[in-house]
């Protein structure tokens, strides 16, 4: 057995076989085929510390052997931070801590212990690579983003404990020959026994209409949920499944139809 290991932004080449990858695919998860013939691979659960960026992606490959054609061994596909390197950083920040929140409970969490965590935002977002410049205020945005998501019914809905739950769940399949993984933020089964799949947009959204702003966001994500709710029907998920965008900025649960 060889194991991949990848963060969000590197990559590798291993050198394999199609034929051995199918197979090896085929024999660890027979039932993962879609409607191309193409074999999906486990979806695994990823842990992570709370404000420290960190190798959070990884794949399992069986029988990985003789000579070869190159394919991308894993490649992480993260479809739900905003463009520009500071949003960016912000965003990969902001999705740990909301990962924490989950795994710590809401009732860990108050406006006093997000303003607590100002220094571990800063030291975050420097890792991330940040310049000192533009440090101050995305540490504001950052702290105003936790304190409204906690502050908002819906996004406390989303931020607590439920029956099949996951944050950064990580599906990893083949497609073209490549083996990628796709992380969903949040997924979890609500009290009425529907499915939700959950994508945060930490981005923010000046100027113009609010309600045309979203419309267009709607239009712009649908496919990158619909890809979602595919690969978790794949692995047998036979509920009703809703799908939603969640702006912590605008406290505001955007539902796609």
């Amino acid at each position: 057995m060889q194991i991949a290991h990848v963060g969000e932004q590197r990559r590798r080449t291993a050198r394999v076989q199609e034929d051995d990858i199918l197979c090896a695919f085929e024999m660890s998860f027979p039932n993962q085929v879609d409607e191309s013939g193409q074999r999906l691979a486990a979806v695994h659960r990823i842990e992570q510390q709370p404000f420290q960026a960190s190798e959070q992606h990884h794949g399992v490959v069986h029988r990985l052997r003789r000579d070869s054609v190159a394919i991308a061994d894993v490649v992480a596909i993260r479809d739900d931070v905003p463009a520009g390197n500071d949003a960016r950083y912000l965003g990969n920040v902001l999705h740990r801590a909301f990962e924490t929140i989950v795994k710590e409970g809401l009732d860990q969490w108050d406006e006093r212990r997000v303003n607590q965590t100002k220094p571990s935002l800063e030291a975050a977002l420097l890792a991330e690579g940040m310049s000192h410049l533009n440090l101050d205020k995305t540490v504001e945005k950052g702290l105003r983003a936790l304190k409204n998501i906690l502050k908002d019914e819906k996004g406390r809905k989303v931020l607590n404990r439920y029956e099949g739950e996951e944050v950064e769940f990580a599906l990893t399949y083949i497609e073209d020959r490549n083996f990628r993984t796709k992380i969903i933020d949040r997924t979890y089964v609500d009290d009425e026994d529907i499915r939700w799949i959950i994508d945060y947009k930490t981005g923010e959204h000046k100027g113009g209409s609010i309600e045309v702003f979203f419309e267009e966001e709607k239009d712009r994500y649908r496919p990158q949920l619909e890809s979602y709710e595919q690969l978790i029907r794949l692995q047998g998920e036979t509920r009703k499944i809703k799908k939603a965008l969640y702006y912590p900025l605008h406290q505001r649960l955007v539902e796609i139809q």
